[in-house]
């Protein structure tokens, strides 16, 4: 027997994402309530409200989302609310592609942007941190905050 088998296939990757550094304010939070932020282009913390942070610098966080080069890549940045652990994330940051400019993102609004040849969307993230109430001193915190991408 002999078989001849013609397969056509368009198979098309969902886009992914890569954490290549995490977003932290540091290990030495100061167990009080008040708000600290980081700079998304320096990692440079300042205290807006009481002295929650202690050190001078955190680390920004970077994300890169894997894509269909010159797609549309739809990008929403949530906030990490209360959820009882007394801890509230605004982040705040640009997002940009080897095609595209740094565009300054708004939590919950949707991004659109090309992907550029690479298909590579870079996320860099600082934002605020806010302790709604006086953490415990021998705990560590925590705090999730959601990237969602998709191609359009």
């Amino acid at each position: 027997m002999f078989f001849i088998m013609v397969c056509s296939l368009n198979l098309k990757a969902e886009p992914s994402i890569i954490q290549a550094s995490a977003t932290s304010f540091g290990n030495n939070i100061i167990p009080q309530t008040g708000s600290c932020e980081m700079a998304h282009d320096t990692s440079i913390l300042t205290n807006i409200s009481g002295n929650v942070c202690s050190t001078s610098t955190g680390s920004r966080g970077h994300y890169k989302i894997y894509s269909t080069p010159n797609t549309t890549v739809r990008v929403i940045i949530r906030p990490h609310n209360n959820s009882g652990d007394g801890v509230v994330f605004s982040p705040d940051g640009v997002i940009f592609s080897d095609s595209t400019a740094q565009i300054a993102f708004v939590e919950h609004a949707t991004t659109n942007i090309d992907s550029g040849t690479s298909g590579i969307v870079e996320i860099y993230i600082g934002g605020t941190l806010t302790l709604v109430s006086k953490p415990n001193t021998s705990q560590s915190y925590n705090f999730t905050f959601e990237i969602d991408y998709s191609e359009i």
